[in-house]
């Protein structure tokens, strides 16, 4: 970096310029703050939010709060003045609690992934195991790790190496083995960022494929059912069918011995007798049918009492047919809810895959978010670690900030995912929790 000073007549930038960066670190702070304090106060409020899985939620927040509260208005200051105004020891405390702090994240993060990871491939073990305890337990080590490793590298360094102490500018703060071991910081790179990227993606490749796996075991024990349903209703639409054909085959041979014999007697009758190859002429029973049918027509607007009395007095064959009739009602609306059902059915899959979408969107959202904010950085500070001079000072200064970004879009990515907190959050916003 070049060697600036911290007098604000030297300072390069217009006013404009000063102005816009002031007011989008501003509102980048404001955001990342409130954003997790309000996670963290409907963890408080909201009792249904403390399970285990919301606790690596709450540990993450913990941690881009400090980035909000810390870490990025000092980090502001030095881009608005260009220099570090500060003493050196105050550059080590911040370069170490600013690592330390966003290497929690992103291994809270990480412990997010494999919360996620156990849930959808063991439900029940997960239900079983995951408890409050070892969630801690689990959280513990995303918290002193980073602060083992930074605090020990970046405060001690000066220590381990007091040669290297008087190398850097006195207005200019970076971490000491950024120019002067490019190989070690190539190698923490990787370990804190490319290392931790690649096992999100496979872990969160992994319950892609696990949900997508479910659905389609859904989708196809819906379709299975949906046809048992079509062929259970076909098949008893075959049996009523036979049953009226059978009944009606009954009716007419009972009509046409009933007609023959009542010629055989010799008695003089309204009606010819039926013969013996079932050829149709015009019966008494068919004559009494057209009555019955021109008395319904006269008492159209009877009650049903008198329909009740009027269909009694039809004759067998004709009670028997209405019956039939009403069977092949009935069998037909049962057919017609089958195929509705059926048709939901499909719509349910349909929303299946809405909801496999809606997974893929979410996932992608969450990686794509890590990978944007993250990877310009850990891109740039490598290859300033071997060749000063490659990367101007304001890329430098764009990746640094846009990893303080992605402590920004977290509760977007995580929080806002789940329907209590987003609930917990109207809550918040209105101030229904003061009124109760």
């Amino acid at each position: 970096m070049s060697n600036n000073t911290c007098l604000y007549e030297e300072i390069q930038k217009s006013s404009l310029v000063v102005a816009l960066i002031s007011i989008s670190v501003f509102i980048g702070m404001i955001i990342t703050i409130a954003g997790n304090i309000m996670v963290m106060m409907s963890f408080k409020i909201e009792r249904r939010l403390h399970r285990p899985s919301n606790y690596f939620l709450l540990s993450l927040a913990c941690a881009d709060v400090i980035i909000g509260v810390f870490s990025m208005p000092i980090y502001a200051v030095y881009i608005i003045l260009e220099c570090w105004p500060f003493s050196a020891f105050m550059c080590d405390f911040w370069s170490a609690v600013d690592f330390a702090v966003s290497e929690a994240s992103v291994l809270n993060l990480i412990m997010i992934s494999i919360d996620r990871v156990w849930s959808v491939s063991s439900p029940t073990s997960y239900r079983n195991n995951m408890t409050i305890k070892r969630a801690i337990v689990m959280i513990i080590p995303t918290w002193v790790c980073p602060i083992l490793l930074y605090f020990t590298s970046i405060i001690g360094w000066p220590y381990f190496f007091p040669d290297s102490a008087n190398d850097r500018p006195w207005n200019e703060c970076y971490i000491p083995f950024m120019y002067e071991s490019p190989l070690f910081m190539t190698i923490s790179t990787i370990c804190v960022f490319w290392i931790p990227l690649a096992s999100m993606v496979i872990m969160y490749s992994y319950i892609y494929y696990i949900i997508r796996g479910l659905t389609r075991k859904k989708r196809t024990k819906q379709q299975i059912n949906a046809t048992a349903r079509s062929n259970t209703a076909a098949t008893t639409a075959t049996v009523v069918t036979e049953q009226g054909a059978q009944l009606a085959t009954i009716d007419n041979t009972s009509n046409a011995d009933s007609a023959f014999h009542s010629s055989g007697n010799g008695k003089t009758t309204k009606y010819s007798a039926l013969p013996l190859n079932g050829a149709s002429t015009t019966t008494r029973y068919e004559c009494d049918a057209q009555e019955s049918r021109q008395a319904e027509t006269d008492v159209d607007d009877d009650t049903s009492s008198s329909d009740k009395k009027l269909e009694s007095k039809l004759p067998t064959s004709r009670r028997k047919k209405t019956e039939d009739e009403k069977k092949q009602s009935l069998l037909k609306k049962q057919t017609e809810h089958a195929k509705r059902q059926s048709k939901k059915k499909r719509s349910g899959g349909d929303r299946q895959s809405k909801s496999e979408r809606k997974a893929t969107r979410t996932l992608s959202f969450i990686l794509g978010a890590f990978f944007l904010t993250w990877s310009p950085y850990c891109t740039v500070v490598i290859i300033m670690s071997w060749n000063n001079e490659a990367i101007p000072n304001s890329i430098f200064h764009l990746s640094y900030w846009l990893c303080y970004i992605n402590s920004t879009i977290n509760p977007i990515c995580y929080a806002l995912a789940n329907e209590l907190f987003r609930n917990t959050f109207k809550k918040l916003l209105t101030c229904k929790p003061c009124l109760t």
